[in-house]
């Protein structure tokens, strides 16, 4: 995709937040029932994480990532200052990739002409910049790391 090409993508995916981010608030009462317990501060923090990751999607489509202050301070929103558990900052992320991305997704199609192409490869980036808020990193099973040490040392040394 070239970049005349995400500029106008992101321009509407920019008029396109609050919308998605009213689609997103209101589907935590299926998507995460718990949140109709959560307190009203509670709230504000997670429709601003919501609101921020949704806004991190336009530098994003433009430029490939979010500068660092914005970077930062959408990271610090996800995860409430350290308060949020992993748990949490999971769910919040997957009801912005499944409610959010995919209205984005469909009103792209209709206003910009978004390809089938063009979509999968937005949904890659974005799925990405979540994983990278919610601060996964792919990591060894003790299990797995256990079976491929005990086979290393099964088959001895590297041949020089």
């Amino acid at each position: 995709m070239n970049t005349d090409r995400r500029r106008e993508l992101a321009q509407v995916i920019a008029s396109l937040i609050p919308s998605a981010h009213r689609a997103v608030t209101e589907s935590w009462a299926d998507l995460m029932p718990v949140s109709l317990t959560w307190s009203q501060a509670s709230l504000r923090r997670a429709r601003a994480s919501a609101r921020a990751v949704l806004e991190g999607i336009v530098p994003l489509v433009v430029q490939g990532d979010l500068d660092d202050q914005s970077w930062s301070r959408t990271r610090e929103l996800v995860h409430a200052g350290g308060r949020a558990t992993a748990e949490e900052v999971a769910e919040l992320l997957r009801s912005v990739r499944v409610v959010g991305v995919e209205m984005l997704a469909d009103h792209l199609e209709e206003q910009a002409g978004l390809t089938h192409a063009e979509r999968w490869e937005l949904q890659r980036e974005i799925s990405a910049y979540c994983d990278d808020l919610l601060g996964e990193q792919e990591q060894l099973e003790r299990e797995a790391a256990t079976e491929t040490l005990a086979e290393l040392q099964r088959t001895g040394p590297d041949l020089r």
